[in-house]
């Protein structure tokens, strides 16, 4: 809960989960073996929870107005953005399947109109983050994860979805086709260690509601119950999703 509204402690919860892990791992005779298998299944029913609830359009917005309904809104969108980049940072750090991405990501980029915009928006918020582990000829997924991206394309030769969504999927092309090298360098950037007052001002930034969409529709978008959506893939059970690709 906390990772999904506090974006900037998303690194601190993925490394805590990772030693803890190793820990499990590590401590053969004091940690049942059961405990130590468990742990990553708990990650993967919890993030796959997670998924599905807010990647449906939420409900409770009905009556609401103005100011209350952006507030909704910006909540909404918080937390499933902050969810999807726990879930890739968790799938770039080993403790989620990496095929599990391609399950995500083919559920984000499938033509749902009722939110599609939405889970664009998120897909390449997704795609951002896990882009530069998995985004490699060598993986046994390279093209599956290939066919998204020409979804990607697909979406912005179309015209279909507003121009900032459009510049959003063309800025996440570019990343592609630069190998992910603006990416790396922001990621060895928050590597580095962080002051006190810096994690402040970027808690009280990440707090700050950006401007207000002009969209037409934004908000009827979210009064329509949408279908439920699975983190993977319906023929992969979820002990095999767990292990490793």
């Amino acid at each position: 809960e906390k990772a999904t509204t506090q974006h900037h402690f998303i690194s601190m919860y993925v490394t805590l989960c990772v030693k803890l892990h190793k820990w499990l791992m590590d401590s053969e005779g004091q940690v049942d073996l059961q405990s130590q298998c468990n742990f990553k299944r708990i990650l993967l029913n919890q993030c796959q929870s997670s998924f599905e609830q807010y990647l449906e359009p939420p409900e409770g917005f009905d009556g609401l107005t103005g100011d209350d309904l952006y507030e909704a809104q910006v909540k909404y969108k918080t937390k499933m953005l902050g969810n999807i980049k726990l879930v890739g940072e968790l799938i770039r750090n080993g403790m989620l399947a990496p095929k599990i991405a391609i399950s995500i990501a083919q559920e984000l980029a499938s033509d749902e109109p009722i939110v599609l915009e939405e889970r664009l928006e998120t897909l390449v918020v997704f795609l951002e983050t896990v882009g530069p582990a998995l985004d490699d000829r060598s993986w046994s997924y390279y093209a599956e994860l290939g066919k998204v991206f020409a979804e990607v394309e697909r979406y912005v030769a179309d015209g279909v979805v507003a121009a900032r969504i459009r510049f959003l999927l063309r800025g996440l092309l570019d990343l592609r086709q630069s190998r992910w090298q603006a990416q790396k360098a922001v990621d060895r950037e928050k590597e580095r260690p962080t002051t006190i007052d810096q994690v402040h001002e970027k808690a009280r930034m990440d707090q700050t509601p950006g401007p207000r969409s002009s969209r037409p529709g934004f908000s009827d978008q979210f009064r329509r119950k949408g279908r439920p959506v699975s983190l993977c893939d319906a023929t992969t059970p979820a002990s095999a999703a767990a292990s490793p690709a």
